[in-house]
């Protein structure tokens, strides 16, 4: 998925055109696949089958697992293995609940008391679909940063890199690499909750 477009980018750019919209489309799809490893995140939508999480047991005894998408419709199939034992224990559907996120869902099993294993390394295994489904679906905020972030790769062409000696000035030194910082706020809150 491709998290803003050409004519989006070249608006925020504050110009009519650019001659390079072939290049424009490669830096769009190179930096959404960029914006998806750094957040480690996939927020374009899939299905996703028999995905394979760590489960957790909280103070309550709730199990739960978070799954790595923004989105999630309720699993199809949700079930849960503890320790060494290999057999899985399916859960009903309709005893999920699930808590959308911008850094993942949280998926709870409600009605049940997992107290006994807590502390246990569990095992969880879901089916679902997720993520967002096209550009109209991406959040605002989300995808003025990739807008930003695409037009400084564009811009970053044209500008030198590293020490530039300037008589008046004396010398001007120019971050070789790394996001703007600006950038890298905006994606805090879509960053994945590492479990």
């Amino acid at each position: 998925m491709l998290y803003t477009t050409v004519s989006r980018v070249v608006a925020y750019g504050n110009v009519e055109s650019v001659a390079d919209d072939a290049l424009l489309n490669q830096l769009i799809e190179a930096y959404s696949r960029q914006i998806d490893r750094y957040c480690g995140v996939d927020f374009g939508q899939a299905t996703y089958v028999s995905q394979e999480r760590p489960g957790h047991v909280d103070r309550d005894g709730v199990l739960f697992c978070y799954a790595p998408v923004p989105t999630m419709t309720t699993p199809t199939t949700f079930e849960w293995r503890y320790g060494r034992i290999r057999q899985y224990t399916a859960v009903s559907p309709s005893l999920l609940d699930v808590e959308e996120r911008r850094n993942g869902c949280v998926v709870r099993v409600l009605d049940s008391d997992y107290g006994a294993y807590r502390g246990q390394r569990i095992k969880t295994r879901m089916s679902y679909t997720g993520g967002w489904a096209d550009l109209d679906a991406v959040p605002g905020d989300f995808e003025m940063t990739a807008r930003r972030l695409i037009w400084w790769a564009y811009k970053l062409r044209e500008a030198p890199i590293g020490v530039t000696a300037i008589p008046a000035l004396g010398q001007l030194v120019i971050p070789p690499s790394g996001w703007p910082r600006d950038v890298r706020d905006a994606l805090r809150d879509y960053v994945r909750y590492t479990e």
